[in-house]
């Protein structure tokens, strides 16, 4: 019984370890997919009539002059098959319209992505003409609306510290605040949710431990445990690739002559997991533990849990109606706040988040006791979100998208 434990254990820690690193992958692919490139926007604002404020879109001086990577960019020497950019090598992909699904599938296996990383760039208010405010008979037919760019760098010169990410060779793309906003509660979410599974994996091991302890199934001598914690070291040096080899040879160096199967299993358990799960422990903690004397770890937000219900400030993304408490109700919707260049919450007379109210009322009289301005805050990164798998679908539907001549029907 203690063997078919222990193999349970080293297979629900590795498994997890696996969900840990693979956390903060794929927040490109959510923010991608739901962007449009900035000229796409701009040519619909145009449509709209709202030409007067697409230059609001430009980020100024040089910096709006370069809206693409110079890869997507038309090609004018048409001799050239080839072009390198940023030490990755791009083959050049020619198009006819007759075989739109052809290119693309062409396109994901010569392009790769991996060289560029996603950035914030800034949050702006953009009034435009409202056909249908016009048709509700609003007192103005000029709507705002709050909306984030962000900047498609090459990896190498995009930096957290500068403001737009980088200067030259980038995409420039366009969404709405509360869809960006929606997208990062998500995210960090399933983030969470990966690392508390991982902290719930290390409770098991860790009462496996303790109770073939206390059932005199581990042999507790100090050498064989410093055994286990000096393969756990030499484990956590080991290349990623050689993950499974690491364990194996971690618990044939503790056999140490000992037959105990049992010991051997834990020894591979040290190998693989004790560094990962100690470093993490005051984290497990903190994010996942539950609110009573057990050290229980939950893998998703409730009353009696640490971890942070992202999914609940959803509720006042896309101008909802809340009340306050004494009855009175206003329509409540993320917003960009020229000050700072961050996004705020903002309170607003209309169902259509149009006519603001916060010179009048504080909107936090209107979010519930559960909403966290540190925690919606936190969520609102500048650092560089590395497009990290090759031949992001993504990434390759935006460069269709704004090269000249191709149409897509996701365009």
């Amino acid at each position: 019984m203690n063997l078919k434990y222990a193999t349970k254990a080293i297979s629900l820690i590795l498994s997890s370890v696996q969900l840990l690193a693979s956390a903060d992958a794929g927040l490109d692919e959510l923010l991608l997919s739901n962007a449009v490139p900035i000229q796409q926007y701009e040519d619909q604002l145009v449509a709209a009539g709202g030409e007067r404020f697409v230059h609001k879109l430009k980020l100024g001086g040089k910096l709006g002059e370069d809206t693409h990577p110079s890869f997507m960019q038309e090609e004018t020497d048409y001799s050239r098959k080839s072009r390198e950019l940023g030490g990755y090598y791009y083959k050049k992909v020619y198009y006819d319209d007759d075989s739109e699904n052809d290119d693309y599938f062409n396109l994901q296996k010569e392009l790769s992505f991996q060289g560029y990383s996603l950035k914030f760039a800034t949050c702006q208010k953009l009034q435009r003409f409202s056909v249908e405010a016009v048709q509700r008979g609003e007192y103005s037919s000029m709507v705002t609306d709050d909306v984030v760019i962000m900047r498609l760098c090459p990896k190498k010169s995009c930096s957290a510290n500068q403001e737009y990410g980088c200067s030259s060779g980038f995409g420039e793309y366009v969404m709405d605040v509360s869809e960006y906003m929606a997208i990062l509660m998500k995210y960090q979410y399933q983030r969470q949710k990966n690392f508390c599974s991982f902290c719930d994996s290390c409770s098991f091991v860790d009462y496996y431990e303790d109770s073939g302890a206390n059932a005199g199934n581990a042999t507790g001598d100090d050498d064989q445990y410093n055994a286990y914690y000096e393969n756990a070291a030499a484990y956590q040096n080991a290349n990623e690739e050689d993950q499974d080899d690491a364990v194996v040879e971690g618990a044939n160096e503790n056999e140490n002559g000992d037959e105990n199967q049992d010991n051997r299993f834990l020894g591979a358990y040290y190998a693989a997991n004790a560094n990962t799960c100690y470093k993490m422990s005051s984290q497990c903690k903190n994010t996942c533990s539950s609110n009573n004397d057990d050290d229980d770890y939950d893998d998703d937000a409730s009353s009696s849990s640490n971890m942070i219900d992202y999914m609940s400030y959803i509720n006042y993304f896309g101008c909802q109606k809340q009340g306050d408490s004494y009855g009175n109700y206003h329509y409540v919707n993320p917003q960009c706040d020229p000050d700072t260049n961050t996004i705020e919450m903002g309170v607003f007379y209309d169902e259509y988040c149009d006519q603001y109210a916060g010179n009048d009322i504080a909107v936090y009289d209107y979010l519930g006791d559960d909403f966290s301005t540190n925690t919606f805050k936190s969520v609102q990164s500048s650092e560089c979100i590395e497009c990290a798998e090759n031949g992001s679908e993504s990434c390759v539907l935006m460069f269709l998208c704004i090269c000249k001549g191709v149409q897509t029907v996701e365009c």
